[in-house]
């Protein structure tokens, strides 16, 4: 069993994604009529640096989900179903999934 704490971290690892492309939209949209250069240095930086290592968690945490998924004991067209819905829209899916699988299932 997974300890409370890596629970928690995981988690969060998972909601990262949604608050990056938070961030971007506000960054976008929001801040384009006063064009702030520091927001531009920390939007440009995130975008070279944080950029690539989200996508590499992002990818990391999907193979951890879709392993654990693929593991657990549910018919296997459920199973299906979540790893088709975590490999096309994880974003959205994966706090969900997070939630079921690894919070409530740990409460039980």
């Amino acid at each position: 069993m997974i300890s409370r704490l890596l629970r928690l971290l995981l988690g969060l690892a998972t909601v990262i994604p949604v608050l990056w492309v938070a961030f971007a939209f506000w960054a976008v949209f929001v801040t384009v009529p006063g064009h702030s250069p520091a927001l531009d240095f920390a939007f440009g930086w995130l975008t070279r640096v944080g950029l690539p290592l989200l996508v590499l968690l992002t990818l990391a945490i999907i193979g951890l989900f879709i392993d654990h998924e693929l593991k657990t004991d549910v018919p296997h067209s459920e199973k299906m179903l979540w790893v088709i819905l975590l490999l096309l829209c994880f974003p959205f899916t994966g706090p969900v999934y997070w939630y079921l699988r690894f919070w409530r299932q740990s409460a039980s």
